[in-house]
């Protein structure tokens, strides 16, 4: 079989994954980019979809499952463990808490850093498995000294392939038990848009992504937020103004909030609560936008 056959059904499964979540792939995506939703799957697990303005980055959330993309993502060290950032734009990051298996999609990789970075895998102790190169691409497959798996593809034409981690299923419920343990990395991604957000406090917990439409539109996506802190993030917003056509809802799951202040600014704030995920998008009216 041609390497690039290869490739493509490995591509194209991780394809269909993503378009079972969204519902039909990235043009449905991007048909919510202005809002989040959360669906019932066929398995009836909730799933959460968060997507920026622009259609192009976001986060999908099942269960223990979550798939984020965007165009340039931050390595995923703590799950990918041991293994060295590849050269190259991380677009997506597929990852399973409770098996502990994680997925990185890249692209813009060099042909000669593709096969530098299979030999950084070999050092590393993985062997046992595939380790097919032809002009179309480069495929590797080994198992590591504690039994966990990793699977490498690259095409050399699109210069983009994906690297799959899976740990031992018999210490794999050790390691997820030691770094629930651990503290957490409240490191922001980015920062907080203060120069477009004017009268919008900084909501407590991880900035990991900030999506900036004209600087019209700017939705900001934030980790680890307790729902007290978002509770006051609130209180804060509707004493700074944001009062004008509110809109609030509050479930079990979700805190949800939509307003205008006096110079027809608009805010939606939303939490959801299980996943202590939260989003903060606000939109300027033209004559605002356009100073």
């Amino acid at each position: 079989m041609k390497m690039r056959s290869i490739i493509t059904t490995i591509l194209l499964s991780a394809a269909v994954v993503l378009s079972a979540c969204s519902g039909g792939g990235k043009s449905s995506l991007a048909s919510s980019a202005n809002a989040n939703s959360s669906v019932k799957s066929s398995s009836s697990e909730k799933v959460d979809i968060k997507i920026g303005s622009n259609g192009e980055s976001g986060k999908i959330t099942s269960g223990d499952a979550s798939l984020q993309f965007g165009a340039d993502l931050k390595w995923p060290k703590d799950q990918m463990k041991g293994l060295n950032e590849p050269k190259g734009k991380i677009t997506g990051v597929m990852k399973d808490d409770k098996t502990g298996q994680c997925s990185v999609t890249y692209t813009e990789m060099k042909s000669e850093d593709a096969q530098t970075y299979v030999n950084s895998l070999k050092a590393l102790g993985y062997s046992g498995g595939m380790n097919l190169v032809d002009k179309d691409g480069i495929m590797f497959s080994g198992t590591g000294s504690n039994g966990e798996e990793l699977l490498f593809t690259y095409n050399v034409t699109a210069k983009e392939g994906m690297i799959v981690y899976t740990p031992n299923s018999q210490t794999s419920n050790v390691s997820a038990n030691a770094m629930a343990n651990q503290p957490k990395d409240m490191t922001d991604v980015l920062q907080w848009p203060n120069s477009f957000m004017k009268g919008v406090p900084e909501l407590k917990g991880k900035i990991v992504d900030v999506v900036n439409n004209n600087n019209k539109y700017v939705t900001v996506s934030i980790e680890y937020v307790e729902k007290a802190d978002f509770e006051a993030f609130l209180a804060q917003l509707k004493q700074n103004g944001y009062t004008v056509e509110k809109d609030e809802t509050t479930s079990a799951n979700a805190i949800n909030y939509r307003a205008y202040n006096a110079d027809g600014e608009w805010i939606r704030a939303y939490m959801s609560i299980p996943d202590k995920d939260a989003t903060v998008e606000m939109e300027k009216p033209e004559s605002s936008s356009s100073k």
